[in-house]
């Protein structure tokens, strides 16, 4: 049940970044405030993942992957980067347990699909069309799923030993 909370929480989340974008910017500082207050030690966990995250993307900019209005990186985009690493550390208990194949393709699809729904939005251009695009953002979310994999479950068994 807490899971589905939470995921059902980051959705709407992602729903404030995506379609709200710029316009909503301001609303989703209040949240990640609260969450920070609320759960300080989640920090660390988040700003590795939003950093890596924000890299990912960066990258996919730079090569033309990802088109956005300004022709960079937008704020929104970054401060939905920041949720993720939130949710990703409340997920970590979650993803540890779960076998990495699971996590990669869950993971994955899921981003494909999130991604995708950005696109349709009109949040994102794929200016090497679709299939191409959505392809490497499926490749690439299955490796960092394999290292937040990796890292839960790293974390998890550290607490367990303590």
């Amino acid at each position: 049940m807490k899971l589905l909370a939470l995921t059902l929480g980051f959705n709407a989340f992602w729903f404030l970044c995506v379609v709200g974008r710029d316009e909503w910017l301001w609303l989703t500082f209040p949240v990640l405030a609260i969450h920070l207050a609320l759960v300080p030690r989640s920090l660390p966990m988040a700003l590795s993942v939003s950093m890596l995250g924000i890299t990912l993307d960066t990258l996919m900019i730079h090569f033309d992957l990802f088109a956005f209005d300004h022709g960079v990186m937008p704020f929104w985009l970054m401060s939905l980067w920041m949720g993720f690493g939130f949710y990703c550390w409340h997920l970590k208990p979650s993803l540890a347990n779960m076998p990495i194949l699971v996590v990669m393709l869950g993971g994955a699809t899921s981003a494909a699909a999130s991604y995708y729904a950005g696109f349709k939005l009109g949040a994102v251009d794929f200016p090497f069309g679709d299939l191409l695009t959505l392809s490497l953002v499926f490749t690439s979310w299955a490796m960092l799923c394999a290292g937040l994999h990796w890292w839960s479950s790293r974390e998890v068994k550290s607490h367990e030993a303590v």
